[in-house]
């Protein structure tokens, strides 16, 4: 039989038991419970004592076996990321996610532990940075601001047990909106003109906390005289800094400027170079050159070089040598060095006793100089005009209607036979009716007028003209001759023909026959070896007509294909011109061939090229002559 003493302290212990459990019930706000044990309606009654049956069970499985409290869990809470970790804001603003971190305890949410955030790199601020986890296990700060400074940002978490591990969260800094430019390199250079300045400008671009803004349009530009720049328009690196691609300074010495203007920001950055002078390239003349005065005196303005570079700009410090090099004249101070401006200047040149040209050179020192040395001209002026002489060919021949090959020209001399510059000169038709251009020229520094051209009437035989000054006169004639004169070339040209290249010769004829009445000329022509590469040439005959000035033919000529001619009048009396070209050549080796030369009443000379498909030629002669 169970022992009733222990039967009766279980009993009691239950009731214990039971009791501690309704007073933790009613402490626990489950009072409702207990009033509906005593006023509910018996079914209800019933669910309230099962309740309580339930929650007792609990209890005493709770306390163990014997009834006593469980022994508490003592493993570490753990700390790890719930959000705001990893992310990119602009600095000097609030990341988009605030720092959160969620503390379990064997895998599960603990809550009221106090977790600290607090900003360990980059400058930045937390609020909100004391938090005591919630019912999942997680506390969050308020807010994270990040640093005025690009870059990395961490905040740090941790609890007070410092046994647990911190949190670490991370941000990226980025530079805000461009605010400000600076000039970084390139300002204030020397350079050479017409090159590129040694240090490229460039600009740095920084927000308002001085961080480099990257992505940022800048555009540079030169102003005045300050040459050209390649690459315009640069973008600002992860450094912020955008450099020009390349100034090349203008062509003028002296102060040279370039802008940059950043997009978004107010203000330009300006550069400055000075330009200097280039090497020495050139002597060219300044002052004083082509000068008129009398013989034996001095010129009016002296006479001066400039050393310049490539560009003109002028080089000082040069010694420039000066020597009279015609017209037996002096001059004093001989050597001479050039000033800033780059211009050395002779004293005086008095020019020689004999009217006429007088020389000055200037020699500057140093080598490959273009212009060196540059040579300066001065005309004394002759006594009175006493003789004027023929300066050119009489008793031409031209063509009815055309130009003498040489215009009528004359020197007008003084007593000494000095050249009188500067007088006029008039030419008159005497005899032919034919037309003068330019029939008042001025003499020029060797006394000599010419007229611009003398074109003969339209009849054929005597023309003159008379060139005269004040009582000098003196008369140029020419014979005009009709224009084509064919009836000239008639008869029978025999000889032969040579192609140089190949090395081949062979006969060749050319029958001429002239129908003065009805104007026809006819050609019969023919050529004995392998013309063109074929056979000999039959002989073939081909007619036109001819006009006073030409004549023109086309037809086929077996072994010669399609031809095409001209016989035009040459400003050579008695001699025409002739051109032919031939097409659709037999031998399809070639692709045509060309013919130009001369015929007079006693001779036939012509050249030929003939063209080979392959883009290859051949040349050769013909020649042929008819007996006087």
């Amino acid at each position: 039989m169970p022992n009733q003493k222990s039967g009766a302290r279980t009993t009691r212990n239950s009731l214990d038991i039971f009791r501690l459990i309704q007073q933790k019930m009613i402490s626990s706000a489950t009072v409702p419970l207990l009033s509906c044990a005593t006023r509910c309606p018996p079914r209800a009654r019933r669910r309230t004592a099962l309740a309580f049956t339930i929650v007792a069970s609990a209890f005493l499985t709770a306390c163990g076996s014997d009834g006593g409290p469980s022994t508490p869990d003592t493993t570490p809470v753990v700390l790890s990321v719930s959000a705001g970790s990893s992310q990119t804001a602009v600095v000097g603003q609030a990341v988009s996610v605030a720092p959160a971190v969620r503390i379990t305890r064997s895998g599960n949410p603990v809550s009221g532990i106090v977790v600290t955030f607090a900003a360990t790199l980059g400058g930045g601020s937390v609020t909100g940075g004391t938090v005591t986890s919630n019912s999942s296990g997680i506390a969050s700060a308020t807010s994270w601001t990040l640093g005025t400074t690009a870059g990395a940002n961490t905040v740090t978490a941790t609890v007070a047990d410092q046994t647990v591990t911190s949190v670490v969260f991370t941000a990226s800094g980025t530079a805000a909106a461009a605010s400000a430019a600076s000039k970084q390199t390139g300002d204030a250079q020397t350079g050479i003109v017409g090159q590129a300045v040694a240090t490229r400008p460039a600009v740095k671009v920084v927000d308002q906390f001085g961080n480099a803004v990257a992505g940022v349009t800048v555009t540079f530009a030169v102003t005045g005289a300050a040459g050209t720049i390649t690459g315009a328009t640069q973008t600002s690196g992860a450094d912020g800094i955008a450099t020009v691609g390349g100034w090349t300074l203008g062509n003028t010495v002296g102060a040279q400027t370039l802008t940059a203007t950043v997009a978004g920001v107010a203000g330009v950055s300006t550069f400055t170079a000075t330009a200097r002078a280039g090497a020495a390239s050139a002597v060219v003349k300044s002052a004083g050159d082509a000068q008129t005065a009398t013989a034996g005196s001095p010129i009016a303005i002296p006479i001066a070089v400039k050393l310049t570079d490539s560009f003109g700009n002028g080089i000082a410090g040069v010694s420039v040598l000066f020597a009279v090099t015609q017209g037996a004249g002096t001059i004093t101070g001989a050597t001479q060095s050039t000033g800033a401006d780059g211009v050395a200047t002779l004293p005086t040149w008095t020019l020689g006793t004999l009217a006429g040209g007088n020389t000055v050179t200037a020699t500057a020192t140093g080598a490959g100089l273009t212009g060196n040395p540059a040579s300066f001209t001065a005309v004394g002026i002759a006594g009175p005009a006493a003789l004027l002489q023929r300066a050119s060919v009489d008793s031409q021949t031209a063509v009815v209607g055309s130009a003498v090959a040489v215009p009528p020209s004359v020197r007008l001399l003084d007593q000494y036979g000095n050249g009188i510059t500067g007088r006029t000169v008039s030419f008159s038709l005497t005899t032919g009716a034919g037309i003068l251009t330019g029939a008042s020229p001025v003499t020029n520094t060797s006394g000599i007028a010419t007229i611009a051209g003398w074109t003969l009437g339209p009849t054929a035989g005597l023309n003159t003209t008379t060139a005269a000054v004040g009582s000098l006169n003196i008369v140029f004639s020419a014979t005009a001759l009709n224009a084509l004169n064919a009836p000239l070339y008639a008869g029978t040209y025999t000889g032969s023909w040579t192609n140089t290249t190949f090395g081949t010769t062979d006969v060749g004829t050319a029958i001429i026959a002239v129908n003065s009445t009805t104007n026809t000329v006819s050609v019969t022509g023919s050529a004995g070896g392998a013309v063109l590469g074929g056979g000999p040439v039959a002989a073939t005959t081909r007619s036109t007509t001819y006009s006073p000035t030409s004549g023109a033919f086309t037809g086929n000529v077996p072994q010669m294909g399609n031809i095409t001619g001209s016989v035009t009048a040459s400003n050579i009396a008695g001699t025409a011109n002739i051109e032919a070209t031939g097409t659709s050549v037999p031998n399809a080796a070639i692709s045509k061939w060309t013919m130009t030369g001369t015929i007079t009443a006693t001779q036939l000379r012509m050249s030929f090229v003939v063209t080979f498909t392959s883009g290859s030629t051949a040349v050769g002669t013909i020649s042929l002559n008819k007996p006087a």
